[in-house]
């Protein structure tokens, strides 16, 4: 039997983590920043409200507290509006995330999507997936509402092209302390800091990374039809 039939919502969460915190920093709204930073605020807005698809490699470096240990893993990631991604996780035990913003496919790419006992399906929802992933894949948030947004000062290189943010959320029940962001010369997010509750730290980097391609829905989607309640998680 196939290591994917352990899936659980926790690799349903990894996934939307990565999602959300792209998504959340690349839809700042002008009102959440004040002073210097209002401009760069109103760029950032305007650069990512431009693209339909987007696409980068990345580097995910997970530090584990207990353990006094850090996980990394390398991968590529693709978004498109309206809810739609595909995550792919290479090197030791890989795996695919992809969903076409109603239902979410995870599987080894080893052993292929039509392997039954490899695929896990999911309802693409707040049962789920973290509320700001799907708040967020679209742009739509209102994030000076949501956060308190402050200059960071987690990355050791900056230059005056680069804009730094750090985000606290304002909710009740956050799923994170904070994340801290860097934007580069084209207003699009290269480094991605998560302050996880439990004091593990997640950091994304960015590379390569290309919006507008032409990305075809086909990438997000499988033939294997759509989530059922048979599927779904207990």
């Amino acid at each position: 039997m196939s290591k994917c039939v352990k899936t659980t919502r926790r690799l349903c969460w990894q996934a939307a983590t990565i999602i959300a915190t792209i998504s959340i920093v690349s839809f700042l709204s002008p009102g959440a920043l004040a002073g210097d930073l209002a401009d760069e605020s109103a760029a950032i807005e305007k650069a990512n409200a431009s693209w339909n698809d987007l696409s980068a490699e990345f580097i995910q470096k997970t530090h584990i507290e207990l353990l006094e240990k850090t996980l990394t893993r390398r991968g590529k990631i693709f978004l498109k509006k309206k809810g739609k991604f595909r995550i792919e996780y290479s090197g030791k035990d890989p795996k695919n995330y992809v969903s076409d913003g109603t239902t979410l496919w995870i599987y080894c790419p080893s052993d292929g999507p039509d392997d039954t006992s490899n695929l896990q399906t999911y309802a693409a929802d707040d049962k789920n997936m973290p509320k700001e992933a799907l708040s967020f894949l679209d742009g739509f948030g209102k994030l000076e509402r949501d956060f308190l947004t402050k200059n960071s000062t987690a990355f050791s290189e900056t230059t005056k092209r680069k804009t730094a943010l750090h985000l606290t959320p304002l909710s009740k029940k956050p799923h994170f302390k904070s994340i801290d962001a860097l934007f580069n010369a084209q207003n699009l997010a290269e480094e991605i800091i998560i302050n996880n509750l439990s004091g593990n730290k997640s950091h994304y980097i960015f590379k390569n990374i290309k919006t507008n391609s032409g990305l075809p829905d086909s990438l997000f989607t499988l033939s294997s039809g759509k989530a059922t309640p048979d599927t779904l998680p207990k």
